[in-house]
């Protein structure tokens, strides 16, 4: 099977050669980028019945008007303090700003509007920090965080902020969406960065190793092809409905380059034996079909093996009920795929085009029937004389990354992921500094009581008792609910202003024949 694919490829190779130009050319013009079709919010790849899943529709359904499918928060600082009458009007034309008409259209069509100490008064407890340094605001959006109009809105925002915010004013944009925006940015960057240190590090082997520039650059054009045809292939199935994470971009790098890397090896030194081999006669076009014929033929099943093996266990992932966990394999699984027949075909058409050249200034000698006392041999004949001595090395190097194994802890903190210029970290940085650092990612609870009206006496009395059981918990540090508007566990009819708004309210019910209802 494998040397009639050769035999096939040492046909037409500058065909096979086009193919694959066209192809590549094709993914990189015309593919989306999975950057723009793929899924950065991981809550999206939830399943529907799980129960934070089961919370947000019924919030949704609840409070249409006032739930956001978003938010970011705004985060004033100035140090030494405290914040100026200046500093709070600027806030107060910023949220003024990002809802008229010269803010950017991404700014209009995302912000629904902006929450602060002063369109919510009751709340300013909660928003301004007892130093005077620090106030933060919360900005709801129509769109949810990690998604590109999000982004782009944060983006758009900080811009406006760095160019209208006052002197020694700090404005900083975090929360959810900021969290997000700085840490879909961090992933391009550092998908940028291994890709440049994977290219360089992939040549620099393969030029250790051949010591021929041109064999070289035949693994690095394979493994490009493929990269661009199986990432251009993704982001044709993401824009046509299937759910992949942006975050499979930095996967398919390191794998395709991985794999393409050990695929390429494998045929380039079969094929630099097989002209071994044939000797003089290796100058012969004829003779050099030959040799990837046979180089095809013997390689060909061992690699398809190799990437048999990795494509059936990325595929298992499948079976995963985390959405993330269940798309990435299988698309990583297609990453392989596309490498495997970029080698099998691409590769060995590169080799034979470039003929005579290929190992240039290291042509292969005609082989004499033994070792050629090179540095492999070498390494080659001290394992074949003792055996045990080098498997009990190899054991002994793989057993230590075994024994740090049980010290390893998991960490989902995407702040700590971030870098600490970033501007969300120094925004929660700085309300961690002066505030509740909960107030910027808080955990929303929902209560459902079909047979109660949670708005009557009993049903305040029950979301009361909610919220006192919800405080009690270890790490809350605050609950605030309808019962407790302030977080500090004082419903707010016990207040001053609170009890004269309900007596207020009762009055005019009254004047127009209506009822008081549970005022007390």
């Amino acid at each position: 099977m494998f040397e009639r694919l050769g035999r096939a490829v040492a046909r037409v190779p500058r065909l096979v050669i086009l193919v694959w130009l066209l192809a590549a050319g094709a993914a990189f013009a015309f593919a989306p980028s999975l950057r723009d079709v793929g899924k950065a919010d991981e809550t999206s790849f939830l399943p529907r019945d799980v129960e934070s899943m089961t919370a947000r529709t019924l919030l949704a359904r609840g409070f249409p008007e006032e739930s956001a499918a978003g938010t970011a928060t705004l985060v004033l600082v100035r140090e030494p303090g405290p914040l100026t009458d200046g500093d709070r009007a600027y806030l107060a034309s910023l949220a003024g700003w990002t809802t008229g008409p010269d803010a950017p259209g991404v700014v209009r069509d995302a912000v629904i509007g902006i929450v602060t100490a002063e369109s919510a008064p009751g709340q300013a407890s909660l928003l301004r920090s007892p130093d005077g340094t620090t106030e933060i605001a919360t900005v709801r959006l129509r769109v949810a965080a990690f998604q590109q109009d999000a982004n782009d809105a944060v983006v758009a925002l900080r811009d406006h902020i760095s160019a209208t915010a006052p002197v020694g004013l700090g404005v900083h944009v975090t929360g959810t969406a900021g969290i997000g925006t700085d840490y879909l940015q961090a992933i391009v960057d550092g998908t940028d960065r291994t890709t440049v240190v994977t290219v360089v590090l992939v040549v620099l082997i393969l030029l250790l190793i051949y010591r021929a520039p041109i064999a070289a650059l035949v693994p690095l054009l394979t493994i490009g092809a493929a990269y661009l045809v199986a990432r251009g292939s993704l982001g044709w199935l993401a824009a046509a409905g299937w759910s992949v994470s942006t975050l499979i971009d930095s996967f398919i790098v390191v794998l395709v380059f991985g794999v393409g890397t050990d695929y390429t090896i494998f045929l380039v030194s079969r094929y630099r034996e097989e002209l071994a081999r044939a000797g003089a006669a290796a100058s012969d076009g004829d003779a050099r079909g030959a040799a990837i014929e046979a180089t095809v033929g013997r390689i060909g099943a061992v690699i398809t093996a190799s990437a048999a093996t990795v494509v059936v266990g990325l595929s298992a992932m499948i079976v995963a009920r985390f959405g993330m966990i269940q798309t990435t394999g299988p698309a990583l699984a297609l990453a392989i795929v596309v490498t495997l027949t970029a080698g099998l075909t691409l590769a060995p058409a590169l080799l034979l085009v470039f003929g005579r050249s290929l190992f240039w200034p290291r042509h292969p000698r005609p082989m004499t029937g033994g070792p050629d006392g090179g540095l492999w041999d070498r390494i080659a004949g001290g394992i074949v004389r003792r055996p045990l001595v080098v498997s009990a090395a190899v054991i002994a190097a793989l057993a230590v990354p075994i024994l740090i194994l049980p010290g390893t802890r998991t960490n989902f903190d995407t702040l700590a992921e971030l870098p600490l210029s970033s501007d969300s970290r120094q925004g929660f940085d700085a309300v961690a500094a002066h505030l509740d650092k909960g107030q910027l990612l808080p955990v929303t609870v929902v209560v459902e009581d079909p047979g109660t009206d949670l708005a009557s006496g009993n049903g305040l009395a029950a979301i009361a008792a909610t919220s006192e059981r919800l405080a009690g918990l270890d790490g809350v540090a605050s609950v605030r609910s309808r019962a407790w508007p302030n977080g500090d566990g004082v419903p707010d009819a016990l207040r001053p202003s609170g009890g004269l708004s309900q007596l207020r309210a009762a009055l005019r019910n009254g004047a127009s024949g209506g009822t008081a209802g549970d005022l007390t």
